[in-house]
């Protein structure tokens, strides 16, 4: 049943419920409910045949770099792994995997010091994983001059854009390496229970570990000896240097990402909340 060839595209004019109802998966008519989450794609938790899956149906987007194609080629290499659920289908811009019973962390929540070991563990799984050298490459300051080239950049004032122009001519020069995440924010952090899942691979491509690692950190709001401890369990080569100077790279990737949003999408009241908080944590990163 398992099926990993995916093509690129759009489930199109189409009702997204009703392509994935369609599918030739399920041994009986299925029940699908929305999950109400996601900016870029529409979720759905399906069950079938005492089975619970998860369904997301999306296009390519890319203003954001997003191609369905690899993130289902992503989503695959980590399910093999053992960090990410099975992928049962792929195509045509629809993904389905088995369903992980558990608890999302929350962007704002403080993780005690085990939870963080266990996601600098999961982080270091990833980046054990080769990347195909045909993958897309996800660097956090190629994203933020991507987004800053778009029209959504003219949306900022001329020294904000300054600042972060400084940012990115500041940052260390990783190369790929290995498979990253590209999107470690908390949510995608499933808790069995047990143990973590890493789940959500549509900006995962090549790149360095570092950029798992302070896109994580920054989200979590690390620092000091906190950010010490979190880096040390990943056990890879990734220098606190370099962490500590792409965190607030990464707090910019979040501002241009919802720039970006806002200008294709246009404002909604969940967009402006998250808009808000990303431009305080750019505002409150070091200064260059």
């Amino acid at each position: 049943m398992k099926n990993e060839n995916s093509a690129s595209g759009s489930p199109g004019a189409m009702d997204a419920r009703a392509i994935i109802l369609s599918l030739n998966l399920w041994p009986e008519a299925p029940r699908i409910d929305p999950i109400p989450a996601g900016f870029t794609n529409e979720n759905f938790r399906v069950f079938a045949g005492g089975q619970a899956y998860f369904a997301r149906a999306g296009s390519d987007l890319p203003h954001h770099g997003i191609s369905r194609r690899q993130e289902a080629r992503c989503a695959g290499i980590a399910a093999r792994a053992g960090i990410a659920p099975e992928v049962i289908h792929a195509r045509d811009g629809v993904l389905v995997t088995r369903f992980i019973e558990g608890r999302a962390l929350a962007l704002g929540q403080t993780p005690t010091e085990a939870t963080l070991a266990s996601i600098a563990e999961l982080l270091a799984v990833v980046h054990r994983q080769a990347a195909p050298p045909d993958l897309e490459e996800t660097d956090l300051v190629r994203v933020c001059k991507r987004y800053l080239s778009l029209p959504g950049g003219r949306r900022l004032a001329g020294a904000e854009r300054g600042r972060i122009e400084r940012l990115l001519d500041k940052a260390p020069r990783l190369g790929p390496e290995c498979l990253v995440h590209g999107d470690a924010f908390p949510e995608n952090f499933i808790d069995d229970g047990r143990r973590l899942w890493l789940v959500d691979w549509e900006y995962a491509g090549r790149g360095h570990p570092a950029t798992d690692i302070a896109y994580a950190a920054m989200n979590f709001d690390l620092s000091g000896e906190r950010l010490r401890a979190f880096v040390k369990p990943h056990g890879g080569s990734v220098e606190m240097d370099a962490v500590r100077e792409l965190m607030p790279v990464a707090a910019a990737r979040d501002f241009l990402w919802c720039l970006s949003e806002i200008e294709t999408r246009g404002l909604t009241e969940a967009l402006a909340g998250f808009t808000e908080l990303c431009r305080r944590r750019l505002d409150s990163a070091p200064s260059v």
